[in-house]
């Protein structure tokens, strides 16, 4: 992985740092106005908005430093355990469009990351080869499959048989407690774009304490890819 792309993930970081520092101060001021219009207009004791102040920077205080020195050193930690297979990656703050952590290996597969979720995602050309789009390509090659066709879902509780298999090994690889495997196709009324995809298969887990899993996703990586790439080649539906 490159210095660049490890430094857009703390630029990220840090935005996301600021965009939760802003959010807290608005609130706290506008529950500091309302305390503050019930002490003017209806005698609200004094000592209502002290109390209020006090508890509020706590509260402010402890949410930013959670998210400075606990939750930012985990997606740092993840991303470095990662640094072998990383061709790209990036991290969007929460509180705008796209959000959360994305991120490209070498095998061309994106791995995003969005609260407990790690799904992992491989796009195909017509001929079925596996296309590896970059990072800023991703986000148009992703508008392509807004409305396309469901062909195959199996999770880890139902579906075909030795996909459903490689799935729940893959499952417990990643000490996940759910997942799910899809293949979409592109339907002819979808947008296209650079990349021109016609198929998607996307490999979805849910994992409580992802951050944990810097190893597991590395070493299960390959096989995600093979499996997902044997699903587009043989659909269970």
């Amino acid at each position: 992985m490159s210095e660049d792309s490890l430094g857009k993930v703390k630029a990220g970081l840090r935005r996301g740092l600021w965009l939760l520092t802003l959010f807290l101060a608005a609130g706290e001021a506008l529950g500091f106005a309302r305390y503050y219009a019930e002490f003017v207009f209806r005698s609200l004791p004094i000592y209502w908005i002290y109390g209020y102040l006090v508890v509020a920077n706590v509260a402010v205080a402890s949410t930013i430093w959670y998210a400075a020195y606990r939750v930012n050193p985990r997606v740092l930690d993840f991303v470095q355990h990662l640094s072998v297979r990383l061709r790209e990656a990036d991290y969007v703050p929460w509180g705008t469009k796209k959000r959360g952590l994305l991120l490209v290996l070498d095998s061309g597969l994106l791995l995003t990351v969005s609260q407990n979720f790690l799904s992992f995602r491989l796009v195909f050309a017509d001929d079925g080869t596996v296309l590896r789009p970059t990072l800023e390509e991703w986000p148009s090659v992703l508008r392509v499959f807004r409305r396309a066709n469901r062909r195959a879902f199996v999770s880890s509780r139902k579906g075909g048989g030795w996909q459903r298999s490689e799935l729940e090994h893959i499952r417990q690889l990643l000490g996940s407690r759910s997942a799910a495997l899809l293949l979409y196709e592109r339907t002819p009324r979808d947008a296209t774009s650079l990349v021109n995809p016609r198929w998607t298969a996307v490999a979805m887990f849910f994992v409580r304490k992802w951050w944990q899993q810097g190893d597991a996703v590395r070493n299960t990586a390959d096989d995600i890819e093979k499996l997902l790439v044997q699903m587009k080649t043989s659909p269970v539906s």
